[in-house]
């Protein structure tokens, strides 16, 4: 899967302090922040597989989602198209702009 930007985006991640780049390269991911109606926050980034991803999948393959933790934070994987009024509305929300 390839890291894509989106019109909402409104931050950009970098690797953590300490990352071991010799061990695992890590780029700027463009992410938009958002803010929960229970009052938590989140991260979204948004991911489009190549060409050959796309044929896994749709050969039955399963989208496998990897933390580099110790622990595992709650996390959400979907289609964007049916998310994306979640994200928009939370945008919404905190910019006042539409993204």
């Amino acid at each position: 899967m390839n890291p894509t930007t989106h019109p909402s985006n409104n931050a950009t991640l970098g690797p953590p302090r300490g990352w071991d780049y010799a061990a695992m390269p890590c780029g700027a991911l463009s992410i938009t922040r958002i803010d929960c109606e229970d009052g938590s926050s989140a991260m979204v980034s948004f991911w489009k597989p190549d060409a050959q991803e796309l044929a896994d999948l749709n050969r039955g393959a399963s989208v496998m989602l990897s933390v580099y933790s110790a622990a595992h934070p709650p996390v959400a994987v979907a289609v964007s198209e049916p998310m994306l009024s979640l994200v928009e509305e939370a945008v919404d929300r905190v910019t006042g702009v539409r993204a």
